[in-house]
């Protein structure tokens, strides 16, 4: 668990959005906001970033009233500096722990196979066993770029704010020039928890979404992290649901099932 260096403060709103059209529903349940204002930055030497934050909305859908619901949850984040110049000196870096399982409806086996992701340049099965960095290439920052010499590793960082609920037309990145206002955002939305026919992949996975000052972020990583400086200031969010074989729904669980902490073979 990391240490946290500064004071958060936390605001939970209810959001419930239901959208109906030619059998597909969608509902947004609770949106959880969480904030953090650098107030101790003279001890962090940090005074050049504001504040912190994310936005976290689980949510269901189904495409006729026939079929059960799938799960997924939507991440929103950003920061925010004092000046326009101050943006690359902060990254954000996020770790990952859980997996994806499937269970097999009639005899409830579970099995991690057949679910893949692109991991540090390479593709392997989707499970973290133990807190790893979340990130497809080497470059531990999260939604980093190249670096070349006409761009940043910053430069895949959104200018306007991401929403994954709805059609957006206008997206804007830090490439395409500054933004009005001193705020890089940043989103994530993990592969959800869905039933196809005799199968259940269930989403049991843990984050945590933390800021750092750039120059303690090294362009190259392990996978755990190991050469990351300290974080100042780290969120957790989580999508954790399962099949529940005595509702044959998907639900949210309380915990991330055993499966996932039992290291696999990446080969």
């Amino acid at each position: 668990m990391f240490r946290l260096f500064a004071i958060a403060t936390y605001l939970i709103i209810t959001l419930f959005v239901h959208s109906h059209v030619y059998g597909y529903e969608s509902y947004q349940e609770k949106t959880q906001k969480m904030v953090w204002k650098n107030k101790k930055c003279k001890k962090t030497k940090s005074c050049k970033l504001k504040n912190f934050f994310i936005e976290v909305t689980p949510s269901k859908s189904r495409f006729s009233t026939k079929e059960k619901f799938d799960w997924k949850v939507s991440m929103v984040g950003g920061y925010e500096t004092k000046k326009l110049r101050d943006l690359e000196d902060f990254a954000v870096v996020q770790f990952i722990r859980g997996c994806l399982f499937q269970t097999d409806k009639e005899t409830l086996d579970r099995t991690i196979q057949g679910r893949s992701r692109d991991y540090f340049g390479e593709s392997i099965p989707f499970v973290h066993w133990q807190w790893e960095v979340d990130s497809l290439d080497t470059d531990p920052m999260y939604a980093s770029a190249p670096l070349t010499k006409e761009f940043s590793r910053h430069a895949y960082h959104r200018t306007n704010k991401p929403n994954h609920f709805v059609s957006q037309p206008n997206k804007r990145y830090y490439r395409d020039g500054m933004p009005e206002k001193p705020i890089l955002y940043f989103a994530d939305m993990p592969t959800g928890s869905f039933i196809n026919n005799t199968k259940v992949t269930s989403s049991n996975l843990e984050f945590k979404t933390c800021i750092y000052k750039t120059r303690d972020v090294p362009i190259v990583s392990d996978t755990l992290g190991s050469e990351l400086g300290k974080p100042l200031h780290c969120f957790e969010w989580r999508s954790v649901y399962s099949y529940n074989p005595y509702t044959e729904e998907i639900e949210e669980m309380e915990e991330v099932h055993p499966i996932c902490f039992r290291p696999v073979d990446r080969n």
